[in-house]
């Protein structure tokens, strides 16, 4: 093996939470208390559709790109101060490095 790549999130970052909540998260840091159906609602949708969906649904005065800007916010601060490396991690890096195994991390983006 001369290389690994690893999705960052659910993989190396137990993250999977906070995604499947960041639309509740964003309506309850503007002030908006959210449906319990939220999560059910936005679950198969891209963070581009999920945006029109709050927006509409949640009647929010402000742009999309303002929304999009303010949930970036959100993303940054989480893997700033928040995110938990899952088990093992450390030492799986620390393995493949030693054998001198190429590292690589990927995620997905919406731009949608």
């Amino acid at each position: 093996m001369k290389a690994a790549v690893f999705d960052i999130d659910g993989t190396l970052i137990d993250s999977i939470d906070f995604w499947r909540n960041l639309g509740k998260n964003y309506l309850i840091s503007q002030g908006i208390s959210p449906r319990d159906d939220l999560n059910q609602a936005m679950e198969t949708l891209t963070v581009t559709e999920g945006i029109s969906y709050m927006k509409e649904e949640y009647k929010i005065g402000k742009t999309s790109l303002q929304i999009k800007d303010e949930l970036d916010e959100l993303l940054f601060s989480y893997y700033k101060n928040d995110a938990k490396l899952k088990p093992y991690v450390i030492e799986v890096i620390k393995t493949l490095k030693s054998k001198n195994i190429r590292l690589a991390i990927a995620s997905v983006i919406d731009e949608n």
